[in-house]
């Protein structure tokens, strides 16, 4: 394979995640929230009282911008933080009354979003780009998984 096409190929995937996020996070700051607090949220939601560490093992982020994001849900009154009772360090998050009132209407919004990306795309085409993009996926962490075994 020609190294110009793969490099091509790989930019590509990156500008439109990239600018799927900006104007979905352009859509969504009206609501006090971006990105990445709608991930937390719907994960909360999902994943009825979840303590921090789940939630960056899940979400695939380190401890600190977790922290921020939560601490931020927490303010707006989206999501509430009670003690574990196992654990009086470790703390359970969970969503309230108007975190829930919000996600439809964030949810609805990335819909739309999501159909003005995937227009005129027919059901094959877009099979075949999940099974391309899974391809891909598996083919870099498989990588990094031997990239770890080395390093240990």
């Amino acid at each position: 394979m020609e190294l110009n096409f793969s490099q091509h190929t790989i930019r590509n995937i990156s500008i439109v995640s990239r600018k799927f996020r900006a104007v979905s996070n352009r859509k969504i700051r009206q609501y006090g929230i971006n990105n990445k607090m709608f991930y937390i949220l719907r994960h909360i939601q999902h994943n009825l009282e979840i303590a921090k560490k789940q939630l960056c093992d899940i979400i695939k982020k380190d401890k600190a911008a977790i922290t921020r994001d939560v601490s931020h849900l927490e303010k707006t009154e989206l999501i509430k933080r009670d003690a574990s009772e196992k654990d009086k360090r470790s703390f359970k998050l969970s969503i309230i009354d108007k975190g829930l009132e919000l996600l439809p209407i964030i949810r609805e919004i990335y819909q739309n979003m999501t159909l003005i990306a995937l227009k005129d795309l027919d059901k094959k085409a877009l099979e075949s780009l999940n099974e391309i993009l899974e391809k891909i996926e598996n083919n870099i962490l498989a990588h990094v998984s031997n990239l770890n075994k080395e390093v240990e």
